[in-house]
C-alpha cells in the first residue's frame, strides 16, 4: 500500500470497516478517478490540493463512523507514513 498515492491510501483506512462490491468502470467515466489515482501532488498545487481535500471531507461527512475512530485513523494514517 505504501506505493498508492496518499488520497488513496487515506480512503482506504476509512473504508476499511465497510463491506463493498467493486465493479469496474473505465476512468474516463470517472471523474474523480484521476484525483485519488495519480500519484500524490506537491504542495505548489494549491488548488488540486483544496479540490482533493474537500472530496475527502465530503465523502468522511457521509461514512456511518464516529469521530473518535476518525481521530485513531488520522493517528494511524500518521503514523504509517512516518515509517515508510
Amino acid at each position: 500500500m505504501s506505493k498508492s498515492s496518499l488520497g488513496l491510501q487515506q480512503m482506504l483506512l476509512r473504508t476499511h470497516p465497510c463491506n463493498f462490491t467493486v465493479t469496474f468502470y473505465p476512468g474516463k467515466e470517472i471523474p474523480v478517478a484521476n484525483a485519488l489515482l495519480c500519484p500524490y501532488l506537491p504542495e505548489e498545487d494549491t488548488a488540486m490540493q483544496k479540490e482533493i481535500e474537500s472530496y475527502v471531507n465530503s465523502v468522511m461527512m457521509l461514512l456511518p463512523i464516529s469521530n473518535s475512530r476518525v481521530k485513531k485513523l488520522k493517528q494511524e494514517t500518521t503514523t504509517y507514513t512516518q515509517m515508510n
